[in-house]
């Protein structure tokens, strides 16, 4: 329960979050076409080079197989563990990048609560030719 709370107050675990399970969703889709499609294109290839060297043993034609799924895996595994680290830096970066205006919002309107009415925002972008974003208008 307070794993769950401690999720629902913090904007920036609700964006890691968004962004880890779009990844793990990414790689479920990726790894089930990679094996719905890896027989089809084995079979094709196969194929091919029975044309140009004859057909193979039934046992080699597995083995070939069996080989060419293990590094079809491989490469897939390399790939995810590679795209999860970079989407979880990226993640972190972007979070990061989000919340720290709506943080500085925060602090300004609880001192402003206190009774500290000069109490100012910063705001990127110019309010004159309407180049505010949500955030940038909020402040």
């Amino acid at each position: 329960m307070k794993l769950l709370s401690s999720i629902r107050r913090r904007l920036a675990l609700k964006l890691f979050l968004s962004y880890l399970i779009v990844v793990m969703v990414s790689v479920i889709v990726l790894s089930t076409a990679v094996r719905l499609v890896t027989p089809g294109a084995y079979t094709r290839h196969m194929a091919i080079m029975s044309g140009m060297m004859g057909t193979p043993p039934r046992t080699l034609e597995v083995s070939l197989f069996t080989n060419f799924r293990a590094g079809v895996t491989e490469a897939l595994t390399l790939a995810t563990l590679a795209a999860f680290v970079v989407a979880v830096l990226v993640s972190v970066f972007v979070s990061r990048q989000v919340v720290a205006p709506v943080r500085e919002m925060m602090l300004a309107s609880q001192r402003v609560a206190e009774g500290h009415y000069d109490e100012r925002v910063n705001v990127t972008g110019d309010i004159g030719r309407n180049e505010l974003d949500e955030l940038g208008e909020l402040a």
